[in-house]
């Protein structure tokens, strides 16, 4: 009876062997660092990064890797799915954060004054002089109220102290605004900001039309804190062009966007512009939206938003029924995020592999962080088993398989066992 026993368990150990087989194969290639273990076999791509020299980097052995567009590919947000190998080998800690960043807003601070004259020149043309209340002040924007200048007509805008002219434009053509659906006042960012007491607006022909008001503007720099951004690539799908509206959708591929910079194929043009998100081209979701112009020296081509990450993007861009538009060209930006890596004296040269899952972004970072060294384009993982559909549960399948076999094994050792009682002669 013993020895049928030892014989019974010895074919239920050689059940076993396959499910022991697995458990091992599942686990390799496996890399661990301070109790972390990375499976590379269920990361689908790879890419190479080399670190700048120690001598440009910034104290603290500070790094960072900027995503591309690579890293956005799902809904779910790619800290947890990488895993990053140093050369010796090792996993490498880090965070996924954005970084602080000080930007410079313009804001319009509108100077006061009145118009002192409106005359003609000993030239023959016709001038209204502006003059501003407060001295040594410098003027970068012009609007004209209640306009109603000819088109075609050729003005040019100086500014001085009634005998001393600097030209800041000279003899620009005017559009014909009448041709916008909703005309508005013409307003002239100055190419070059001038300083002068009083501003001179000059009519090559012709006489000035009766004006509600002169607006004059300088422009005051203020420091504002951001995160740094990016340009990304989006994808043109398909447009159509309705009686006064144009859809024009893209893949944006759930890439952070925060920005649109757009220009139309017109010379002249002042068109609404909603923007739209979908993950399904079913279902939209209103993003924001805005106007963009183009008149005269006055161009507005960017729309900006809050954050925000979609498979699709479509532009709704109203426009009159006899005029319809097409984009020209289109520029997306969004938040640039960073793997955060600390450390990186001895971790020139790191491996990344990758497959987006879920995490939390952090907003800020109080380092200075430099990047800008070579990252490699996305290679396919040659170690990436492809023979399961779901690649992160793999080893999970694995599992499953082991505990199966044991449990058939188990069943099969106790059958025979009972088989063989039933056969032994009662005492």
């Amino acid at each position: 009876m013993i020895n049928k026993v030892k014989s019974m368990l010895k074919g239920g150990a050689f059940l076993l062997r396959p499910g022991i087989f697995l458990l091992f194969s599942a686990a390799l290639p496996l890399f661990a660092d301070n109790g972390k273990v990375c499976d590379l076999s269920t990361f689908s791509h790879v890419r190479s990064a080399i670190l700048p020299d120690m001598e440009k980097c910034l104290p603290e052995d500070t790094f960072s890797i900027v995503l591309d567009e690579t890293f956005f590919s799902t809904p779910e947000n790619p800290a947890n799915g990488i895993c990053i190998i140093d050369k010796a080998g090792k996993t490498v800690p880090f965070e996924l954060k954005k970084i602080p960043e000080t930007l410079e807003t313009i804001r319009e601070n509108q100077l006061t004054g009145r118009i002192v004259r409106n005359q003609q020149l000993p030239d023959g043309r016709n001038a209204i002089d502006f003059e501003i209340d407060e001295n040594n002040k410098t003027v970068s924007l012009i609007e004209l109220v209640g306009d109603k200048l000819p088109a075609g007509s050729q003005l040019t805008i100086a500014a001085g102290d009634g005998k001393n002219w600097q030209i800041a434009v000279d003899k620009l053509k005017l559009s014909d605004i009448t041709q916008l659906a909703d005309p508005v006042n013409r307003r002239f960012p100055l190419p070059v900001p001038l300083q002068g007491k009083i501003v001179r607006l000059i009519l090559e022909k012709g006489r000035f039309p009766a004006l509600e008001a002169v607006r004059v503007f300088e422009h005051q720099r203020e420091p504002a804190q951001g995160t740094f951004t990016r340009s990304y690539n989006i994808t043109h799908l398909g447009s159509r062009n309705g009686k006064t509206v144009l859809k024009t959708i893209y893949n944006a591929n759930y890439i952070p966007l925060t920005r649109l910079k757009l220009q139309l194929d017109k010379e002249l043009y002042l068109n609404k512009v909603t923007v739209l998100g979908s993950n399904d081209r079913r279902k939209w979701q209103e993003i924001s939206s805005g106007s963009i112009r183009k008149v005269d020296l006055d161009e507005v081509d960017s729309l900006d938003f809050p954050e925000c990450r979609y498979k699709y993007i479509m532009l709704c861009i109203e426009h009159m029924a006899n005029a319809p538009v097409k984009v020209r060209n289109i520029r997306a930006y969004g938040s640039a995020y960073h793997y955060i890596i600390n450390g990186g004296k001895d971790r020139k040269e790191l491996t990344l592999y990758y497959n987006p899952a879920t995490a939390v972004y952090s907003e800020e970072i109080n380092i200075p962080v430099k990047a800008g060294y070579g990252i490699s384009h996305p290679q396919p993982n040659k170690l990436h088993k492809t023979g399961v559909r779901d690649r992160a549960s793999w080893n999970h399948l694995a599992g499953v398989l082991i505990v199966l076999l044991a449990f058939i094994s188990a069943m099969v050792l106790t059958a025979q066992v009972k088989r063989s009682d039933k056969l032994l002669p009662e005492d």
